[in-house]
């Protein structure tokens, strides 16, 4: 004997089986109305009708947004992360700032990865504003001290987090410690979490940019060191290079200019990233290595000049993703973009 099993798409002989409810009631219906079985003799005729309840009217080729809104609604001040998402998602600072629509918080939402890095930046800063000169002897317990006020008196995350993001900190802590004591011998003072602006000059009108250094350490010679602290992924030199990950150099343009809080216009020696942690606990170091960084900002300040000019221009589109080498992992505004329909309908070399 063998069983009939009837899909949208497709019916299909196969060993026996129990009917699904649907199947049943189907089969209770036809027999109502004095079908003693179901005649499957021309097979073809019922799945051609399945396919036809598939079957759009018309196929649309779904094209990426482009919006160009006229230059009078467009934003004329953006801070270095944003920057960047004009450079790698338009279409983000398009939802944003022009369209001003922002993610709701989620309900009850569980402690993130971005939580945890909230948390290691806060303590950090803690910790240099308390000490921005010399280290203390017991520097490793005074961290350790800071980090249990951040951590066991935040009463929102969860014992369990906790838990498990604790001994990610201690093996930060230490890494961070052993770092400050070499790198601090030609330091003098160090300012944490200090915003900055500066202005672009356009033949539309002022640009404000601004940014927040998570450290810039003052040497002894006069000279800047920028400190950008990643719980995360880490930007490579090329992404840096070509303006596709500008923090620190925008935060290097604007010392430059003297435009930090408390903080006179020095020039910025070099660019520095702290990975704080990884998926073996460890830590390092990655510098912008260079042999000129004056030539780098100069680049730096060229594109971000030509950046500006070129989204003042309203033929300029806001487009959604414009470079797949350089996609944002994660966008707020990818669902509002329609990404995944028109990649799917765009899946090209193209």
């Amino acid at each position: 004997a063998k069983e009939v099993y009837i899909t949208s798409s497709s019916i299909v002989e196969g060993s026996p089986a129990i009917k699904s409810r649907w199947m049943m009631r189907l089969f209770a219906v036809l027999q109502a109305y004095g079908f003693k079985e179901l005649d499957i003799k021309n097979k073809e005729h019922y799945i051609s009708l399945a396919k036809e309840i598939d079957k759009p009217n018309k196929y649309i080729d779904i094209t990426p947004p482009a919006p160009c809104p006229p230059l009078s609604a467009r934003r004329r001040e953006l801070s270095a992360t944003w920057v960047e998402k004009l450079m790698r998602d338009p279409y983000s600072v398009y939802a944003k700032y022009i369209l001003s629509l922002d993610k709701l918080d989620d309900v009850d939402a569980d402690a993130r990865n971005a939580d945890y890095g909230n948390i290691i930046h806060s303590i950090l800063e803690n910790f240099s504003n308390k000490y921005p000169k010399n280290l203390p002897e017991n520097a490793y317990e005074e961290l350790l001290a800071i980090g249990k006020k951040y951590f066991y008196e935040d009463i929102t995350i969860e014992p369990s987090i906790i838990a498990f993001w604790w001994p990610k900190f201690l093996n930060i802590a230490n890494w961070i410690i052993n770092f400050e004591k070499s790198h601090r011998i030609t330091v003098k003072n160090i300012i944490s979490e200090v915003w900055g602006t500066m202005t672009v000059k356009s033949p539309k009108g002022d640009f404000i940019i601004k940014a927040k250094a998570d450290r810039i350490d003052i040497h002894n010679d006069n000279k800047l060191t920028i400190i950008d602290y990643k719980t995360g992924m880490i930007p490579s030199a090329p992404q840096i290079r070509s303006f596709y990950s500008p923090q620190l150099l925008v935060e290097a343009l604007i010392a430059k200019r003297g435009g930090f809080e408390n903080l006179s216009a020095l020039e910025v020696d070099s660019l520095l990233y702290l990975k704080l942690g990884d998926k073996t606990g460890g830590s390092k170091k990655e510098p912008l290595k260079t042999q000129n960084m004056q030539e780098i900002l100069e680049e730096a300040d060229s594109n971000l000049n030509a950046l500006i000019r070129l989204y003042d221009d309203e033929k300029t589109c806001y487009f959604s993703r414009p470079n797949p080498k350089y996609v944002i992992a994660y966008s707020d505004y990818d669902h509002l973009a329609r990404v995944k329909e028109w990649e799917a309908s765009n899946d090209t070399d193209d």
